[in-house]
């Protein structure tokens, strides 16, 4: 859809619009859906405007058809939030028949990591982004008809003393990391493409980390790691022990029970962050402790109690007794 809106003291106004029908050749793959309008190259930001992505287009109020050609191109300009959203824009120069292409350096933009635009055509008519891009969002709240698309600055993290590693996925457009490390922020650590898969590196103290790869937008566990844990949305984290020591701690009990957790005194004695999974006949939560000793119960079901199995108990002063172990 094209719109041309006049911009008054910072508020925009329709006065005309066109709406396009979007050849799918250039914009899907096997239905993925992908970041479109621009690219990074080194130190570059990479806008690119291709006039083949709106083949048809028809003026708000009539039945006419007309080739988007016919809107007669004599200029295409990007703008949005790093220019104050001037109609005459960053202007784009022409690389190919139907190609137009702008490019800017990265640290023009340090001031945050996602900047929205649109592209311009001929200072008049504001470029609606096709609903096949990825980096496609609504206007605003209270105008969710119309779209802007979005700049993300993100680039791979390829420093720090953890990897990151996912095997293949050659297709995949990006790859995200996200886990309790950063809050499960879903496009914040960026994975680079390598040869045999994709791979990123932070820096991680000592501890027990739960993370998951985000593919397209589609949220995977890593399909190396056999370490799960269950989430509250009926699905598994995977789990990174990093550092210290593997802990096992095995309750050979219980058989009937629903939910199991193990609370102590180095997760707060929460009664649900911790969950046991089922191996076997045994409940097993594995964690990663530096040496010293530790207190512990299991809830089961709601309840409290000691590890059936271990003999070390010594009480807290408060009359409650809890088991103890040793970590080496």
């Amino acid at each position: 859809m094209i719109i041309n809106w006049t911009r008054i003291n910072n508020f925009f106004f329709i006065t005309a619009i066109v709406y396009s029908c979007i050849s799918t050749p250039n914009l899907l793959k096997n239905g993925e859906k992908r970041a479109l309008g621009y690219r990074i190259e080194g130190k570059e930001v990479v806008f690119e405007f291709d006039v083949r992505d709106y083949q048809k287009a028809s003026m708000d109020g009539t039945h006419n058809q007309l080739e988007f050609a016919h809107l007669n191109i004599e200029q295409v300009a990007v703008s949005g939030e790093f220019n104050d959203w001037s109609k005459e824009g960053w202007k784009m120069t022409q690389v190919e028949e139907h190609i137009y292409q702008l490019r800017k350096r990265l640290k023009e933009f340090d001031s945050k990591i996602e900047w929205q635009y649109k592209f311009v055509v001929n200072e008049k008519y504001w470029i609606e982004p096709p609903v096949e891009a990825s980096n496609r969002v609504p206007l605003s709240n209270w105008d969710a008809k119309r779209h802007n698309f979005v700049l993300n600055l993100t680039q791979p993290k390829l420093i720090g003393n953890t990897t990151f590693f996912l095997k293949g996925h050659p297709n995949a457009k990006r790859i995200y990391l996200a886990g309790n490390f950063n809050k499960w922020h879903p496009r914040e650590i960026l994975m680079e493409k390598e040869e045999n898969g994709w791979i990123c590196r932070i820096d991680l103290e000592d501890g027990k980390y739960l993370y998951k790869f985000i593919v397209d937008d589609i949220w995977i566990e890593d399909p190396n790691n056999p370490l799960l844990e269950p989430n509250e949305y009926g699905g598994f984290n995977s789990v990174l022990l990093k550092g210290g020591n593997a802990v096992v701690f095995r309750l050979e009990a219980f058989q009937n029970a629903r939910k199991v957790f193990l609370a102590a005194d180095f997760n707060g004695w929460s009664t649900h962050t911790a969950p046991c999974t089922r191996e076997g006949n045994a409940w097993v939560y594995r964690t990663s402790l530096p040496p010293g000793k530790y207190y512990y119960k299991y809830v089961v079901d709601g309840q409290w109690h000691l590890d059936p199995k271990n003999y070390l108990q010594e009480g807290d002063g408060r009359g409650n007794t809890n088991s103890v172990r040793y970590i080496d």
